[in-house]
C-alpha cells in the first residue's frame, strides 16, 4: 500500500503522528486509532505442539465468523460494533456515522488515526466531508 501515498507523505505521518500523541493528555485533541478485523471460532491450525511421535488433536468446530470496527485511545478507551457480513466501505461509513453519533458533539478537535486499506481510502471514504 505505500505505492499508494505520495513518499513525502509516507515520510512525514511518523512525525505528524508523534507530534499528535501527547495532545489528549493536555486536553487539546482526541485521538483515535481505527481498525476492523475479523474472529472466528475455529482455530485456524487444528492442532497443538506436541511430543515428537505423538498425536494431539485440538477439536475444532465451525462457527460464524464476527466483524468488529474497532476505535481505541491510548488511554484504552474502546468503541466498538460486531456484526456478521462483508467489510466494505458502506460498512465502515456506517460504523463511524454511528461511532460520532454515539460519542456526541466534542468542545475539541477529534482525530481519528486510519491506515491505507482500500475500504479507507475508497471513493465512497473519501467522498464523506469531515464532521
Amino acid at each position: 500500500m505505500k505505492d499508494r501515498r505520495p513518499k513525502e507523505e509516507l515520510e512525514t505521518a511518523p512525525a505528524e503522528l508523534q507530534e499528535l500523541k501527547p495532545q489528549p493528555q493536555a486536553g487539546d485533541i482526541e485521538l483515535w486509532f481505527f481498525d476492523e478485523s475479523g474472529f472466528a471460532g475455529p482455530p485456524s491450525v487444528p492442532y497443538a505442539w506436541q511430543p515428537y511421535g505423538s498425536l494431539l488433536e485440538v477439536p475444532a468446530k465451525r462457527t460464524t465468523r464476527i466483524k468488529v470496527l474497532g476505535w481505541l485511545t491510548q488511554d484504552n478507551q474502546v468503541e466498538s460494533f460486531n456484526f456478521q457480513g462483508a467489510i466494505n466501505s458502506e460498512i465502515v461509513i456506517a460504523g463511524f456515522e454511528e461511532f460520532i453519533r454515539l460519542r456526541g458533539p466534542s468542545s475539541i478537535p477529534r482525530i481519528i488515526v486510519l491506515d491505507q486499506s482500500s475500504t479507507h481510502t475508497s471513493y465512497e471514504m473519501l467522498a464523506k466531508p469531515p464532521v
